[in-house]
């Protein structure tokens, strides 16, 4: 019995679903990629106390050799405390590459609509925890998050429009 347990153990862990094995980042082939695209490039970097951690670069492609390197200049608030702005990254160390896909409006507006959701449910936590309850003046939540809506959602569909949604290609 103990041996139909141990190899059943084994061939469940030998088993990956396909979409593990498709995102295994050495099995897929590397990306078509032009000098001058803004990509995002995740890799891994020794951090405090000799451990490994995962370091996301954003800016422009300056020059890209599949299967060997990447070299990205950074661009944006990154950039201006930087004090190399140019950074190479070997492919044996890259995790991931993401480029831009598009704006991230109705996103934004999403989560406009939730920050307005936990505000109201939040000021009704507060308002039960002081004692609204004796006085039945508690406020309503689907109120509170209607009118807290008018200024989130269009705040968050602005800040959606500005931000950039990553399309992973690596």
């Amino acid at each position: 019995m103990r041996c139909l347990l141990c190899c059943w153990f084994a061939a469940t862990l030998s088993l990956q679903a396909a979409v593990a094995q498709r995102r295994l980042p050495w099995t897929a082939s590397p990306p078509d990629l032009s000098l001058g695209e803004r990509v995002r490039v995740w890799t891994w970097e020794p951090g405090p106390f000799a451990r490994p951690r995962e370091v996301r670069l954003a800016g422009t492609l300056v020059a890209y050799s599949p299967l060997d390197s990447v070299r990205v200049t950074r661009t944006g608030p990154a950039a201006l405390f930087s004090p190399h702005p140019d950074r190479t990254v070997y492919w044996s160390s890259v995790a991931q590459i993401d480029v831009p896909n598009g704006r991230n409006t109705v996103d934004g507006a999403a989560r406009g609509l939730g920050g307005a959701l936990g505000l109201a449910l939040m000021f009704n936590l507060l308002g039960r925890a002081f004692g609204c309850n004796h006085s039945h003046s508690c406020p309503n939540v689907w109120r509170t998050t209607a009118r807290a809506a008018l200024v989130t959602v269009p705040a968050g569909t602005v800040y959606g429009f500005f931000s950039t949604r990553w399309k992973r290609v690596y």
